[in-house]
């Protein structure tokens, strides 16, 4: 009697796993998996957004072309300027600051460049309008090393009155 139920169970346990599939199958039969990994603010269409008027932060890129990209909406009612300065926190490579302004939904601005001051790049009093849309991107501008740490400062300040 007991090696009866011990020969059901065993019957009934190997039936259950011929119908269960195993958790490491392929089920693509045949087609090439493809994964592409995208970091927030990688691109125009995923920018890191800021929310306030000040924002301090630092960042790496690790090839020659990755790009960051930021986005802030000056939805205060009133037209504003941007200083904001970036600078590789160590080391010998060159990186680039630039902005679009998405004015509406239709118009917006070519790349705008930063000043360069050495090797900082530096946006001072550039005027925001009310409404309009700013993306920020940061670029190596050569590969030398294949990576490089930034820091970003990001400040907003009255416009002028009208």
């Amino acid at each position: 009697m007991q090696l009866r139920k011990v020969f059901s169970v065993l019957l009934i346990f190997a039936c259950l796993l011929s119908f269960s599939q195993s958790a490491f199958a392929d089920n693509s039969e045949g087609e090439e998996a493809s994964i592409e990994v995208q970091s927030i603010g990688s691109n125009r269409e995923n920018p890191i957004e800021i929310q306030n008027l000040y924002y301090s932060t630092g960042g790496l890129l690790i090839s020659e072309d990755d790009e960051k990209w930021y986005k802030w909406t000056n939805d205060t009612g009133s037209p504003k300027l941007l200083y904001s300065d970036m600078y590789p926190d160590f080391g010998q490579t060159s990186l680039s600051l630039s902005a679009i302004l998405q004015y509406n939904e239709t118009v917006e601005s070519n790349f705008i460049y930063a000043n360069k001051d050495e090797d900082r790049s530096i946006f001072n009093n550039l005027y925001i309008p009310n409404g309009t849309t700013v993306y920020l991107r940061i670029k190596m501008e050569d590969s030398t090393p294949p990576y490089s740490y930034y820091r970003l400062h990001f400040l907003i300040l009255n416009g002028p009155s009208q």
